[in-house]
């Protein structure tokens, strides 16, 4: 479990090491809400310009016994998504941070690869998502810019590796952890 946990949070830290130097975009696909996108395969999201997301756990270590480490359940921080004001989107992502209920939301990771169609590098689900937060700023002359922070119950980390040489991707790695049980699978 301990292991799990800490393979999938490596796992996000380090995406952008997984898929090197190329063209990477992010998409928010949130259930009945759709974003003006028109990437082909992932038309109708939301594009996001960054994300974060972490967990946490509190670890004793006792003085002179290492191998009696304690630790905590994780906490597991709300994912912060920063967008570029969405034409389709804004409006309805307002009203959802007002009244909204669950949902199930999708970050996804997706790579250019040369001329060919855009893949799939990662994704994280989440599910009975609500927006614990919803912030916009904008000044004279510039973009109007959207900070939302997602709160969820369960979520689903999707990674997808590539091979190096061929580019061809191969079995995706998944990791599942239920807030409401504190069960990892």
């Amino acid at each position: 479990m301990k292991k799990l946990l800490l393979t999938a949070l490596l796992v996000s830290c380090c995406l952008g090491t997984l898929v090197r130097a190329q063209s990477v975009t992010y998409f928010l696909d949130y259930e009945g809400i759709p974003g003006s996108t028109t990437m082909v395969g992932f038309e109708n999201k939301i594009e996001v310009l960054s994300y974060s997301s972490g967990v946490g756990r509190a670890i004793s270590t006792p003085t002179g016994a290492s191998s009696n480490r304690e630790a905590s359940a994780p906490s597991v921080s709300e994912l912060t998504v920063f967008i570029a004001l969405d034409p389709k989107a804004n409006m309805e992502l307002t009203k959802a941070a007002f009244i909204g209920n669950g949902k199930t939301v999708k970050l996804k990771g997706v790579r250019a690869v040369g001329d060919g169609p855009p893949q799939l590098f990662m994704e994280i689900e989440m599910t009975d998502t609500m927006i614990a937060a919803l912030s916009q700023e904008g000044s004279n002359g510039n973009q109007v810019y959207i900070n939302l922070s997602l709160n969820f119950t369960k979520v689903k980390y999707t990674t997808i590796p590539f091979n190096p040489q061929t580019g061809q991707p191969g079995q995706p790695q998944i990791f599942t952890y239920n807030l409401t049980t504190a069960v990892g699978s």
